[in-house]
């Protein structure tokens, strides 16, 4: 299969930011575009894109019906309930159903019953 890939050329803002940060990472010019596409402004900008600590990330409780989930998932862990985890097959669904799965172990040190479903096929939604 080939692949045509649409991109925008980079701002001039955005090329001088990607030189700035070609001076730190030499070897990958075109990871240093990229970044200065995402907003990424300066070497330490990029080491903290790379290498996140816990409080950089969003709280998840603003997401809509987070409190609601956490109340579930606490009630079927007390009741040993089977909970699905439902994803697609692309990569980052791939990765979040394995990070799910492992965390539904990792609560208070019990396991909740997890299935995991996955469409066949291609379907993803």
């Amino acid at each position: 299969m080939i692949s045509k890939w649409n991109y925008l050329p980079l701002t001039s803002n955005e090329q001088q930011i990607a030189r700035t940060l070609g001076d730190r990472y030499p070897k990958v010019p075109a990871l240093c575009k990229l970044l200065a596409q995402r907003g990424v402004t300066s070497a330490a900008e990029a080491e903290k894109f790379f290498k996140p600590q816990l409080s950089d990330l969003h709280d998840p409780f603003l997401m809509r019906d987070m409190e609601k989930a956490v109340v579930r998932l606490n009630r079927a862990l007390g009741w040993k309930d089977k909970i699905m985890i439902y994803g697609d097959i692309d990569d980052d669904g791939t990765i979040h159903i394995a990070s799910a799965d492992a965390a539904a172990c990792d609560a208070a040190k019990k396991c909740i019953d997890a299935l995991v479903f996955v469409p066949e096929g291609g379907k993803l939604y």
